[in-house]
């Protein structure tokens, strides 16, 4: 039986309130025991009320408020896990310089002995302001405290950039992490993981654990001059949860990203920056012959510049320049292909039409023994989003495609990896059972 989880949630005033009325309602009904501690101006947003109806708990506001539940000691004696979601500029830097000047703040102070999970949410700027780098860091070198990056994607300022509160199914997963209760967050996250075949029992061993796993993220970039490039939307947050994913599951991961604006996951076995396709391409062959599995989850550029100029060019002369021709950059999947040796190899593919054909030429043409189709016609799906709506096609398999429906990139990084596992359980049982030529 499964133990339930108490979840002390904080939470501070940023639009993202309500994303955490949500968080509530799907703990609960997942049989979690929730109390919430709201900051004065987190009230201003949203009152207590809901937050008390779907917790079915009194809310902490005052600690010296005759209706709090009980002291900020015995409520972080009681808790399992802190969640502070979300989590503003303020509050974070007040937890970074240990300020404890209200209810949530003292409360998080008195939180020295359970797992602390900050969800920031901020404007773009606030997050990349190098005060609040600075805290985030002091905060990930301590033993309990543990930070969920934020998405990227439209902000309540009308600007697109990160800072968006974490999707509410990775909070609750990264909750179960924190708490040993893999099992419940599972459930719990979305209905979408009952319609995976292939979901590895939690009891057994991942067929991945153990293994050698390179994965590639993000874009590339092909410069025309010393300042100028061409590049893609790519953000890198697929590859990304790819590789948390795959460290939660005990593979030895060698991430390669090209240059992207989010932190590499704790736990990494090795990270290797590029900035170019052919740069991407040398790491992936170096590292191709001792992998396992190859998941190539980038998106290099697919074309440079034939000469490249200089120093900064004038606009006019860029324009005026008729020699400014491009070639195609190299394929780094058909590159790795020509030296396969029984690793697992697999692709994606980003499609705004045609899918299923184009898909299915790709992972024929770069020999890949299993593709991701990834649907990127719509704006809420793919580039810049913070889900993905995937298509599994398998090698051999080809006209039984597996759709699945919109999730998070992390809930979609869980499901390739248990695919790609399953594949690779089978590819051992084949070649123990000396059926391969």
């Amino acid at each position: 039986m499964i133990a339930i989880s108490k979840i002390l949630l904080c939470v501070s005033s940023s639009i993202a309130v309500y994303k955490s009325l949500d968080l509530v309602s799907k703990l609960k009904q997942a049989g979690h025991e929730i109390v919430t501690a709201m900051t004065a101006d987190a009230q201003k947003i949203v009152t207590p009320v809901p937050f008390k109806s779907l917790s079915r708990n009194e809310v902490v506001t005052d600690l010296f408020d005759d209706n709090a539940v009980i002291a900020h000691i015995a409520l972080t004696d009681w808790c399992d896990i802190l969640v502070a979601a979300p989590a503003t500029y303020n509050l974070i830097s007040k937890i970074a310089c240990g300020i404890a000047d209200d209810a949530v703040t003292t409360i998080i102070a008195a939180c020295s002995r359970k797992p602390v999970l900050i969800a920031p949410a901020m404007n773009t700027a606030m997050y990349e302001n190098p005060i609040l780098i600075e805290n985030l860091n002091k905060l990930r070198k301590l033993k309990n405290y543990n930070i969920i990056e934020p998405a990227e994607g439209y902000l309540a300022c009308g600007t697109t950039g990160r800072g968006r509160m974490a999707p509410v199914e990775d909070i609750i997963a990264k909750i179960a992490e924190l708490t040993g209760d893999s099992a419940r967050g599972a459930a719990s996250c979305s209905k979408i993981t009952a319609a995976a075949s292939v979901k590895s029992p939690a009891a057994k061993v991942h067929p991945l654990r153990n293994k050698s796993v390179v994965i590639t993220a993000g874009p590339t970039r092909e410069f025309i001059d010393s300042v100028r490039f061409l590049t893609n939307p790519s953000t890198g947050r697929m590859g990304y949860a790819l590789a948390a994913e795959a460290v939660k599951i005990g593979a030895r991961v060698t991430l390669i990203s090209g240059p992207v604006a989010i932190a590499p996951p704790e736990g990494v076995y090795s990270k290797i920056d590029v900035v170019t396709t052919k740069e991407m391409l040398d790491a992936v062959i170096e590292n191709f012959a001792d992998a396992d599995v190859l998941i190539s989850a980038a998106a290099p550029c697919d074309f440079r510049f034939i000469e490249k100029l200089g120093k900064k060019a004038a606009k006019k002369d860029i324009i005026d320049n008729a020699g400014l021709r491009l070639e195609a950059t190299e394929d780094i999947l058909e590159a790795a292909s020509v030296l396969k040796k029984g690793q697992l190899v697999v692709g994606f593919a980003a499609e705004d039409n045609n899918h299923l054909a184009n898909a299915v030429r790709k992972m024929k043409v770069k020999s890949m023994d299993m593709i991701v189709l990834n649907d990127v016609s719509t704006k809420d799906t793919g580039f810049a989003s913070d889900y993905n709506k995937i298509t599994v096609i398998e090698k051999g398999s080809e006209n039984a495609p597996d759709d699945f429906e919109k999730a998070s990139k992390a809930e979609c990084a869980r499901i390739i990896l248990d695919r790609a596992g399953a594949l690779m359980a089978k590819k051992i049982k084949t070649r123990n059972g000396k059926k391969l030529k």
